[in-house]
């Protein structure tokens, strides 16, 4: 088979115009057109790339989800808001009360001046303090 030059169609072996578009024919048989196949792997990794994209850029940043307002299970009157700037405002007995946090993997720390240094891990949607009251995330 010819394929013609100009759009690429199968016209028969002697042809000297392409039955589609008219172009003039040579005589010489032509290799069928190369197609580009893009294969597995070169997707999957294309797909693998913006999954890391996904997590670093998006996921991350916003520390899974830390962030909001936290009661106390059994004493909802006590009440904290994680801020994404590393502050915190702790609200008990009417009085508020402000400081700064800091995160180590699942473990966090809150700081405040005249304190104790109070940690506690994050498990879900819940903070377990060392002291073993359980924070849980409302908003």
């Amino acid at each position: 088979m010819s394929y013609c030059p100009n759009c690429g169609t199968e016209n028969e072996v002697g042809a000297k115009f392409c039955s589609n578009c008219a172009t003039k024919l040579d005589f010489q048989v032509r290799a069928e057109p190369t197609r580009r196949v893009i294969s597995k792997p070169l997707i999957l990794g294309a797909v693998a790339l913006i999954l890391i994209l996904l997590v670093v850029l998006v996921i991350l940043p916003r520390g899974l989800g830390i962030y909001g307002t936290y009661e106390m299970e059994n004493f909802p009157a006590y009440f904290t808001e994680i801020k994404r700037d590393g502050t915190f405002s702790l609200t008990m007995w009417g009085m508020r009360i402000d400081g700064r946090w800091e995160r180590e993997g699942n473990r966090l720390t809150f700081i405040v001046p005249g304190f104790p240094t109070s940690s506690g891990t994050i498990e879900g949607n819940r903070i377990i303090a060392d002291d073993g009251s359980v924070w849980i995330k409302r908003r």
